[in-house]
C-alpha cells in the first residue's frame, strides 16, 4: 500500500516530483495551478522528513505559503478540504496560529470525520496554537532525547508525542524544531499504513504503544 500524505506548507522542490500524486497553489490569484518549486524550503525538508521514514509515500502538496509563512486562515482550511477531497490519510500541519478560528476548527472536523488523521507540530513554549490545541488533531513536538526514529509519549496538555527536533541528527546548524518532529511522525505513521496495514484511526494508539520513553519531562534542542 502507498499512503497519500497531505502536507500544507511551501510546497516542495522539483526534485521531489516524482513523490508528488498532486499538487495544488492555494494563493490569492485565480486558477487551480499546481504547486511552483519551494521558494522557501520549508515545505521540501518535510517532505524529505516524512519520506526519509516512508519512501513509499505519495505525497499531496497544498502550497499556502508564498514568499513567507503566513496565509490567511481561508486559505490553510480550503486547503485541508482540497486535500481530503483528493483522498489523503495523512495530513502534516507543521504550523501554528496563535488565536482558535472557527474555519479552520470546522475543517479539522470534517477531515476528522472522514478518518484523517492529523498531524500538527506544538511549539516547545508559550501559550496554545491552532490547529494543534483542537481534539482532532494529534499534537507533536521535539524531544531531544529522541533519536530519529523513536518517538515520546508524553501525554501533556500541550502535546502528546515527541519526535527528533533535527533535520539531520548531529548537525545542529542545519536547523530543527517543532515543525520538523511533526513531519517525523507523519511520516512514521505514515509507515504503519504502508507496512503494517493500519487504519488512519488506529495510528494515534499505533504510535503510543510504539514510543521509546515515558515520562513528562521534555528535553527540547
Amino acid at each position: 500500500m502507498r499512503p497519500r500524505v497531505g502536507i500544507i506548507d511551501s510546497g516542495v522542490s522539483e526534485s521531489l516530483y516524482s513523490y508528488v500524486l498532486e499538487s495544488r497553489r492555494f494563493s490569492e490569484l485565480p486558477g487551480d495551478d499546481p504547486a511552483q518549486p519551494d521558494s522557501l524550503g520549508h515545505g521540501d525538508r518535510l517532505a524529505r522528513l516524512i519520506l526519509a521514514h516512508c519512501p513509499e509515500a505519495e505525497l499531496l502538496i497544498a502550497q499556502v505559503f508564498h514568499g513567507d509563512n503566513r496565509a490567511p486562515v481561508a486559505r490553510i482550511a480550503a486547503a485541508l478540504d482540497w486535500l481530503v477531497a483528493r483522498g489523503a490519510q495523512i495530513v502534516n500541519l507543521s504550523f501554528g496560529l496563535a488565536r482558535p478560528s472557527q474555519r479552520l476548527t470546522e475543517a479539522c472536523q470534517r477531515a476528522a470525520r472522514r478518518g484523517v488523521l492529523l498531524v500538527a507540530s506544538a511549539p516547545a513554549c508559550g501559550g496554545p496554537v491552532y490547529p494543534t490545541a483542537l481534539p482532532e488533531c494529534l499534537a507533536v513536538t521535539g524531544d531531544a532525547r529522541c533519536a530519529a526514529g523513536e518517538l515520546a509519549w508524553l501525554g501533556q496538555p500541550h502535546a502528546e508525542l515527541g519526535a527528533c527536533p533535527m533535520i539531520a541528527p548531529g548537525r545542529p546548524e542545519q536547523g530543527g524544531g517543532s515543525s520538523f518532529a511533526c513531519a517525523r511522525v507523519s511520516g512514521m505513521a505514515a509507515r504503519l499504513l504502508a507496512r503494517e496495514g493500519r487504519l488512519p484511526v488506529q495510528l494515534p494508539e499505533a504510535l503510543r504503544h510504539s514510543a521509546q520513553y515515558l515520562g513528562p519531562e521534555v528535553l527540547r534542542a
